[in-house]
This record gives C-alpha cells, structure tokens and sequence, in this order.
C-alpha cells in the first residue's frame, strides 16, 4: 500500500510561517517530525504538499494511495483505523479529513473533491491544526517518542561531577559528552542523541530531547517539555519549547512555550513573554483569518519561522508570531506580528529583498557545511511573493 502525507491547506495556512517551507507533516513535535512517526507505523511515507514544495518534499503515490492529514498524529488505534480503509472510503474528525483511500492517484485539491461521504471515527486524535498545539503537546510525544526510540542499548554518562537523578528514563547515544551537569529524569525521560554535547553547569529536567550534533552551553537551564533539534546551540533558560533545527540561542535569556524554526538565531539576552500581566488568554496572528485569534491559554511565547534573527537584548511579547528571513534588533518590543523579508524594530520596518536575505542564509547555512543553492533560492523567491500583502499592510 502507498502512504502520502496531505497538506490540508487550511491547516498549513493556520500553521503559517511554520509551514512556508515544510510540509505540515515535517513539522518537530517530541523527538521526531511527524513525517517519522509515521514511519514507524507505516514504513514508507511521502508527502503530498503544495506545488512549489514539491521538488523537495517528492510524492511518490502511485496508483491506489491512502492519503493521510500530515497534522494527524499516529497512535496505534487511528492507524489501525486508517489501515481498514476500503477504497474510495474516508474518516473525519468533526470538519478535518484525517484519511481517504483513493483507487487512484489525486491531486491536493482533487483529495478533498473526491470525498463526498467521510464516517467520523470516535477516537480522540491529535491534529496539530494551531502553532500553539506544538509546544503544548511536546511533553506527550517526547515521552510517547522515547519509548519507541530507547530500545536499543544506551551509553553510560562516566562523568563523577555529573548528578543523575531517574538514570532508567535517560537514554543516551554514542559519543555524547556531558561534564558537571545536573540531569533529573525522575518526571519525565532524557533524551541524548549521538554526538550532542552538554557542558558544564548545565541542568536539565525532562522531558527533554538534545538531538544529533546538538550542543547545551555553559549553564544552561533546561525546564522540561522541551526539544532541541539537531545542530543547535542552545544556553540561557528554556521551558516548554521547541527548536526544529540548525538554530541557535547560545546567550542568556528565557524562551518559554516557544516553536523556533531552523537557520534562526536569538541574540545575547534575547527573551520571550510566555503570559501576561493580567493572566488572560494569549492571542496569536492567525494567517488564514488574518486577525489575532485566542490561543485559550495563558501561555504561549514566540513562534519564529525559518531564516530569522533577533539581535541582542531584544524583547518579544507573548503571542508574538515572526516570519521568515526577518532581522529584528532594538531592545524595544516589537509588534506581535512581523512578516516575511523585513527587517528593523520597533521604530519600523523596511522590506529585506530576496538577495539580502539569500546572502545572510547562505553565511549562516555555510557555518554547519551546509550549501544554501538553487532550490533554496526559488523557495525564497515563492515565499517573497506570497507575504508581500502583509509587508504592505
């Protein structure tokens, strides 16, 4: 059977600027993306994404396909669901299609045109359909990831300055290095991928996830619910967040119930709200609506998309969403919703051009041996084009 993952647009747009340059389904949410929890369910998955993403997130759905919503998260009992599927059946949950078995191959939009009947399953499901829903169910799936990934054998942390609280909840990979740390995974599982590196003075309470090359810096403060994908620098005060990858926060600072993107950096004493004053819900721009939509929570910090920078001491109220290939810097607050391609502060905004942007990117990605080329460009490009209503707003 053929397996693709589905951007229901909607959604993607709701997910925005997470998703301007992933499918939905490559989204970080505990240790994996969804596209790899899949996989260990599934096998072989592709995905089936917006036309200028394609080319680098391929379908390879052919023939008869069972499409499924890359904001669903697999658990046992829906993916049994799924798999019972004759063709030309659906299942929903409410208004969002979770699955069709088509006889044949369908386009994105064709997906949703060919369902005219859906049975609503009774399953409770998780669809990460809001930005918020990422860091909020971050302590769930790092727990629900660690038990599928901590299997096979774990190092031992050798290190006598180390203090190790819950040693059966911690896993750890090959070539990690961790020196003078406080590690308590008596509440929640630690997880150390291969070749992540802790340094001294450090203290981590799970759940917690360092993914592959990634590194804590001197005295850093790991909070729980927390994900630090590969090839991140990350020190400073952390709680309930989410680095996908290739970002750095590697000052002082606090970043709480947080989703930050890949290619980022936070400057020096670069600090995010997670609440208000006055303890009401946090809003967060909704691209779809085009207004601030309630996050009907009391906490909810910084979303930043791919390619952004903050310099230092810069100040970020609650609820505030950032797009791609921005520069923000003064230490005044900025507005809590910044577009695509701008850069400045609180005093204003000039629009940052595909070029700049694609020199910055290009220093920035070269710094991990990583070669920013053509396809980047052409994402830049397309990306460009569908914010620039926001930049002229």
């Amino acid at each position: 059977m053929n397996y693709a993952l589905f951007d229901d647009i909607r959604i993607t747009n709701q997910l925005l600027p997470l998703t301007y340059l992933r499918p939905v389904s490559e989204i970080r949410i505990g240790i994996n993306t969804i596209s790899e929890k899949w996989e260990h369910f599934l096998g072989g998955v592709s995905h089936h994404t917006r036309d200028y993403l394609a080319s680098r997130y391929p379908s390879t759905a052919a023939g008869a396909c069972t499409y499924i919503n890359g904001a669903l998260i697999p658990e046992k009992e829906i993916v049994e669901e799924i798999n019972g599927l004759q063709p030309g059946e659906a299942i929903r949950k409410g208004d969002d299609l979770l699955a069709y078995h088509s006889r044949e191959t369908t386009t994105l939009n064709g997906i949703a045109e060919k369902v005219s009947i859906a049975r609503e399953t009774a399953l409770e499901v998780l669809l990460i359909d809001r930005p918020w829903k990422i860091f909020q169910n971050n302590g769930r799936e790092l727990r629900a990831d660690f038990e599928r990934l901590s299997g096979g054998k774990s190092e031992k942390i050798s290190d006598r300055f180390t203090a190790i609280y819950g040693e059966e909840n911690i896993f750890v990979g090959k070539n990690v290095e961790v020196k003078s740390a406080t590690i308590d995974a008596e509440n929640g599982p630690v997880y150390l991928a291969d070749n992540s590196r802790i340094a001294p003075g450090s203290v981590i309470r799970g759940p917690f996830a360092l993914l592959e090359g990634s590194e804590l810096n001197m005295g850093a403060r790991m909070r729980g619910d927390i994900t630090i994908g590969p090839r991140c620098k990350v020190g400073g005060e952390v709680s309930n967040s989410i680095f996908f990858g290739n970002s750095n926060k590697a000052h002082d600072g606090f970043v709480g119930n947080s989703v930050i993107a890949e290619w980022c950096n936070l400057g020096a004493d670069t600090n995010t709200s997670n609440m208000k004053n006055d303890y009401t819900d946090v809003k967060l721009w909704n691209y779809n609506s085009g207004r601030f939509e309630s996050s009907k929570s009391t906490f909810c910090g910084l979303i930043m998309g791919d390619h952004s920078k903050s310099g230092i001491n810069v100040m970020f109220n609650s609820g505030t969403s950032v797009g791609i290939c921005t520069s923000i810097y003064n230490a005044n607050y900025p507005r809590n919703f910044i577009p695509s391609f701008v850069k400045g502060s609180a005093n204003g905004w000039n629009t940052m051009s595909v070029k700049e942007a694609s020199r910055i990117a290009e220093r920035a990605m070269a710094r991990r041996d990583v070669e920013f080329n053509d396809s980047d460009l052409s994402l830049f490009e397309k990306v460009f084009e569908l914010s620039a209503s926001y930049r002229r707003s």
